[in-house]
């Protein structure tokens, strides 16, 4: 237990090695990555992918660090084109810090003035955006959705239209009983007939029961375009994406879109040559108010709060959508190949020894399990957003031509009524001649 303190012991050698490579390094606040808390005693600590990563490399490399957060939460950038630099960057410019340990990518500028390890995290460009059509309801009235409102009120208008006709149709013919079909037995026999149940009431006109068999087929055809897309609302995602490529969000007009100011995605969009990529930036640049936010939680509060896409990179956006259900990621569209490194000053001693570690602990997938334990979901499950009407329901132009078959129909049906009526009065109007008892008599003996 003294070993530490007893000198010539091997434990005694490698602590006073380790506190004679107190190295200072610098971050940045960015969740998962660097989080801060304050212990029970009110000391400042801090935690995260990046913390569990230092430490690992400061065991392995047997070297202690004093970690401390960036002034000016930034990066690195150059100031006004000149050669000074803010952020991460200028502080291990200016021999504040020894190395920057932090999600922060490579660049051309960048590495003219310090030097990167090799990647720990891999990464490109994605957009992030709110989930779309995203509505909480009740479950209850889930059942309604595989038809849209507009389509459950004409049925239930045909229904009624319907049944009227029914009872007209009972009212002109000689075969039916007006009191039988009156509308209420009318509603009733025509929902049994919907329900494939029986009613106890039988048609013996043809008027009414030619309108019994279009209603039937309505019913038929509409049932079973109700049944297929509650099916595919159950098991099928089927959420409209406004766009899905990088091309497709500069020719919208409806959301705006922009990254991390004096970010590297920023930078990516600035000096690319890539007509499409150079009209983004030229959106972004002329936008008013500005598009651009000062970190990825502004990003992100600015993507739920508003029509805004977010441009981030791959790994941070990935961790933002397991925390955050209404958020998702558009497309798989990942642009560049680039990654997460640690910062160093030019010549620096360490850059040999870090690379090496880093390229160790990928191989072993310590790092991927560094990962895992930060990018999980915090909440265990999401609740799936409900599709809106417009995007899972049936609307009337797909169902229309079965209300004009209805229509139709009961058309015909009621001609078909009107013209029994006539052949019945017609009929009525001849009039029989009348039998003498004689004849009556003659008759009788006959049977």
């Amino acid at each position: 237990m003294n070993a530490r303190s007893t000198p010539g012991t091997h434990e005694h050698f490698q602590t006073s090695i380790r506190e004679s490579r107190t190295l200072k390094v610098t971050s940045i606040l960015e969740r998962p990555y660097v989080i801060e808390k304050f212990s029970p005693n009110g000391k400042t600590i801090y935690e995260g992918f990046c913390v569990d990563l230092l430490d690992k490399l400061a065991e392995m490399l047997h070297f202690d660090y004093q970690l401390k957060i960036v002034k000016d939460n930034k990066y690195g950038e150059q100031i006004n084109g000149t050669d000074q630099w803010d952020g991460m960057i200028g502080e291990i410019l200016r021999g504040d810090a020894d190395m920057a340990v932090a999600p922060i990518t490579v660049t051309a500028t960048r590495l003219e003035v310090i030097d990167f390890t090799d990647p720990f995290l891999q990464l490109g460009i994605s957009m992030l955006m709110r989930q779309p059509g995203h509505k909480s309801t009740s479950s209850l009235t889930r059942f309604l959705y595989p038809l849209s409102e507009s389509v459950w009120i004409y049925s239930l208008i045909a229904t009624v239209l319907t049944s009227l006709i029914v009872n007209l149709a009972a009212v002109f013919s000689q075969k039916e009983s007006a009191a039988e079909f009156n509308v209420l037995n009318s509603v009733w026999y025509l929902v049994c007939i919907s329900l494939r149940a029986g009613s106890g009431y039988n048609c013996q006109a043809g008027a009414t029961r030619f309108i019994s068999t279009v209603w039937f087929t309505f019913t038929l055809i509409l049932i079973a375009q109700y049944t297929a897309n509650f099916a595919a609302l159950l098991t099928i995602d089927r959420k409209s994406m406004p766009f899905h490529s990088f091309e497709e969000l500069g020719n919208q007009s409806d959301y705006n879109f922009g990254a991390i100011l004096g970010g590297s995605t920023m930078q990516f969009f600035k000096y690319s040559r890539i007509e499409t990529f150079s009209r983004l930036w030229e959106r972004m640049q002329s936008a008013s108010p500005s598009v651009f936010v000062k970190t990825n939680h502004e990003g992100v509060q600015k993507v739920l709060a508003e029509k805004y896409v977010f441009l981030m990179e791959s790994a941070t956006l990935d961790y933002q959508v397991t925390q955050n259900c209404n958020l998702t990621r558009v497309g798989n569209v990942v642009l560049g190949s680039n990654g997460y490194s640690i910062g160093l000053p030019k010549g620096s001693k360490w850059r040999e020894k870090l690379t090496r570690q880093i390229l160790d602990l990928n191989e072993k997938g310590i790092i991927l399990m560094l990962k895992n334990n930060w990018w999980k979901k915090t909440q265990t499950e999401c609740e799936e957003a409900l599709p809106s009407d417009n995007q899972i329901a049936l609307g009337m132009e797909n169902v229309y031509g079965l209300f004009l078959l209805l229509a139709l129909g009961i058309g015909i049906g009621f001609l078909i009524s009107v013209l029994e009526n006539a052949y019945f009065v017609m009929l009525s109007k001849k009039k029989v001649p009348k039998k003498t008892k004689l004849e009556i008599s003659v008759i009788c003996e006959d049977a």
